[in-house]
């Protein structure tokens, strides 16, 4: 439950910011089955799906999609630092200690 509803403010959030052409990457297939399925949803669940797909339907450059846990770990890295930081800030290079994780996903 915590997956759809992370996934429905990241979308509320994006959408407010005005950014187009993105895509969300889930590592939770659950979630991205349950958005892309056109059948309706009776589950527990079934208000926060249909208000993700009520804003995916208004954004039709956005896009989920689902990447295994272990290629996700250069945004895990990257959400901790972002974290972890008192403000937010504009990086014009790749941190050291991303810059290994960067390089393993390219390989």
């Amino acid at each position: 439950e915590s997956e759809m509803w992370e996934i429905l403010l990241a979308i509320q959030f994006v959408a407010s910011l005005g950014m187009n052409n993105v895509i969300f990457e889930l590592d939770c297939n659950l979630v991205v089955d349950k958005i892309r399925c056109s059948v309706i949803d009776i589950s527990k669940l079934a208000a926060i799906v249909g208000d993700c797909k009520i804003f995916l339907s208004h954004k039709p450059t956005y896009d989920i999609d689902f990447v295994k846990r272990q290629a996700n770990c250069v945004a895990s890295e990257l959400a901790k630092v972002i974290l972890s930081l008192p403000s937010l800030c504009t990086f014009n290079h790749v941190l050291p200690y991303i810059e290994h994780l960067i390089n393993n996903e390219m390989i």
